[in-house]
């Protein structure tokens, strides 16, 4: 998803949330975008009182996000955050499985030798 995007939310969607609202960009063979240098993966625990979301009643998660440019110096050039909530289906889980074995495949396609990582 777009930094700029997540900027704009008040909370952090589901993947499905995501795909209806059209703000997530997806990658496959034939993408120019998101630019291997400005996308970075990030993995968290998830903290939801119910297990069922990583955020907490805080929105500490999404705090960081909006505030990623300053904690990592990334600059104002555009920049992608892959986050699981957003980028891995959650409503269906043959889907999601699916999703969980194709993280390599997306980490090989947007990274450059080496690729952004952060653990929340």
């Amino acid at each position: 998803m777009d930094l700029d995007v997540i900027l704009t939310l008040d909370t952090l969607p589901t993947h499905e949330e995501a795909l209806q609202q059209g703000i997530l960009e997806l990658l496959s063979r034939d993408s120019d975008q998101p630019n291997p240098a400005h996308t970075f993966f990030i993995s968290q625990n998830w903290e939801g009182n119910d297990g069922g979301h990583p955020d907490n009643e805080k929105q500490t998660k999404l705090g960081f996000l909006k505030n990623f440019r300053e904690h990592c110096s990334v600059g104002d050039h555009r920049t992608w955050i892959w986050f699981d909530i957003f980028s891995i289906p959650q409503a269906d889980r043959k889907k999601q499985l699916l999703a969980i074995d194709s993280i390599q495949y997306y980490a090989g396609e947007s990274q450059p030798p080496f690729m952004p990582a952060l653990l929340l």
